[in-house]
């Protein structure tokens, strides 16, 4: 149970960003120096090609592996004094192995739109209006479940897979777990947009993860760095790492299996029985200095617990922005 608990228990990326922790405290010689500008016309359009990897690891072994591909149009809709309105289209997601099941359920998010608020710095701060987000999810999914039950067939033994595997996917996006599912690549992608670096300056700071048991946060330490500018071509690249403080964490899944088995009337575990749990966070940028936004991404997160590991990663691309 709880191993299954730690494997399959996402931690919100958008809530580890610690994005304000860079600022420089002290003023820093112009030539060491870049502030990402924030310039967004209403009406730039540009693409986004996102490719996610998922991989099971047991005992030191690739147990599986899984390759999507989905592209995003993006659009900058409106410019206020709190920033900006953005949209995310998501096109049709492409699989590496697939079969005919796994292509149709893949295909839920094809045409989803995805309008969000980003501070004037460019850093995403939540939906634009949740409500009207959530209601058009809702639309969204019954128009599609209706498309795929007038192609197998209503009840058929395909349409009650179908229909299993969306109830399935719907309820992993109830309450909280909404917003931090439908914003998550959008807070990765722009999550340093709008900040000062200074060169080869590495900014180390405390920051939190959200506890997949409920309580406390769990505390990490993170770090951030510019360590390259690139004038000619209006380049800058940053990294960035977070790590899960063990012990603590440690000590944290100890208290959740020992009330876990008090509830479940089961042997309170001794320290030794219980899987460590780390998270390995890891992330690369490069800047257009030319409009502060990302020509590309990189980002990876690694879970191990006991001798199991998962490993999640994103890779962005973006293409050349284009006008109405």
């Amino acid at each position: 149970m709880l191993h299954l608990v730690l494997l399959f228990t996402p931690l919100a990326p958008d809530l580890c960003t610690g994005r304000h922790a860079q600022e420089p405290s002290s003023p820093i010689p112009i030539e060491q120096t870049i502030e990402l500008p924030v310039l967004w016309d209403v009406g730039l359009r540009s693409s986004i090609e996102i490719v996610k990897r998922r991989e099971e690891w047991k005992n030191g072994g690739l147990v599986q592996s899984r390759v999507s591909t989905m592209p995003i149009e993006v659009e900058c809709l409106a410019e206020d004094e709190q920033g900006y309105v953005c949209r995310w289209r998501y096109g049709k997601t492409m699989l590496s192995a697939t079969n005919e099941f796994a292509e149709r359920i893949a295909a839920m998010m094809d045409g989803f739109a995805v309008d969000m608020r980003l501070d004037e710095s460019g850093s995403v701060v939540g939906f634009a209006d949740e409500e009207q987000a959530r209601r058009q999810f809702e639309e969204h999914v019954t128009r599609f479940r209706r498309t795929l039950l007038d192609q197998v067939g209503e009840g058929t033994k395909e349409a009650e897979l179908l229909s299993s595997a969306l109830n399935v996917t719907r309820s992993t996006l109830e309450g909280p777990a909404f917003a931090s599912s439908m914003l998550k690549e959008p807070s990765l992608f722009y999550m340093w947009c709008g900040g000062s670096y200074e060169l080869g300056s590495e900014v180390a700071y405390d920051d939190l993860l959200p506890n997949p048991f409920g309580g406390e946060p769990l505390p990490a330490k993170a770090r951030l760095k510019l360590t390259e500018l690139r004038p000619d071509a209006a380049e800058a690249s940053i990294e960035w790492s977070q790590t899960l403080d063990a012990r603590k964490a440690t000590e944290m899944v100890l208290a959740f299996a020992r009330t876990t088995a008090e509830k479940l009337g089961k042997p309170v575990p001794r320290p030794e029985e219980v899987p460590r749990l780390d998270v390995q966070d890891q992330a690369s940028f490069i800047f257009d200095l030319s409009t502060g936004t990302p020509k590309s991404a990189r980002w990876s997160r690694t879970i191990t617990t006991g001798d199991s590991k998962r490993v999640d990663a994103l890779v962005f691309t973006t293409r050349s922005p284009s006008t109405k």
